[in-house]
């Protein structure tokens, strides 16, 4: 069996970390906050359980009472199709477009999926939105914001030698239909050149 050491060293870990590190990133960002969730599902959960979903079992009056809540940013592309409350959520996948012994290249595919009756922001909150810059619905605004904070300097040099930025050789903003409720586009990016002797920890 390996051991904390070897675990830590493996690179099949990197696409853990990358994924956990953008949640982070899109979690702590304003812009992206009050577009995806602009209310809390359930305030009587924390901010991050009502980001991420949990599942909490409570015991209620000495019964135990699974509650559950879906969330909004998730690491797997799955996207369950009874889903049909108003929400916006995210859900990404990275993949290794190159595997060498030293270095890694990898993707990472973002899909913002909004239900229909959001899509279009109150034209009480279009002024502002415009002010700073945002246009087209709640999708493309997000989109705009998802950029914004993935390619900031702090970000960028902070996963491999080469910058995180847009995959310029696939596809962008494809229309994403997980079901007919929901609406959404798909974003791709890359982070070139991981080195595997020092990036696992250089990820966190």
């Amino acid at each position: 069996m390996l051991n904390i050491e070897e675990r830590e060293q493996n690179p099949m870990k990197i696409i853990g970390l990358c994924k956990e590190k953008i949640k982070n990133i899109l979690m702590l960002d304003d812009d992206i906050v009050q577009l995806v969730m602009p209310n809390l599902d359930d305030s009587n959960f924390s901010f991050e359980q009502n980001w991420f979903g949990c599942k909490i079992t409570d015991n209620i009056n000495g019964n135990k009472e699974a509650r559950y809540l879906i969330g909004h940013c998730k690491d797997t592309p799955y996207f369950d199709e009874t889903i049909k409350d108003q929400r916006v959520m995210i859900c990404m996948e990275s993949y290794i477009n190159r595997f060498k012994p030293s270095y890694m290249d990898i993707s990472v595919n973002i899909n913002v999926v909004c239900h229909k009756d959001m899509m279009d922001i109150p034209e009480s909150d279009l002024a502002y939105w415009k002010s700073k810059g945002y246009a087209g619905n709640r999708v493309d605004m997000i989109c705009m914001a998802i950029y914004n904070a993935l390619t900031q300097p702090e970000v960028v040099n902070n996963f491999g030698i080469g910058k995180m930025n847009l995959d310029y050789y696939s596809p962008q903003l494809q229309s994403f239909k997980p079901n007919f409720y929901f609406y959404g586009r798909s974003m791709n990016f890359k982070i070139d050149e991981i080195f595997l002797s020092q990036s696992v920890g250089n990820v966190k």
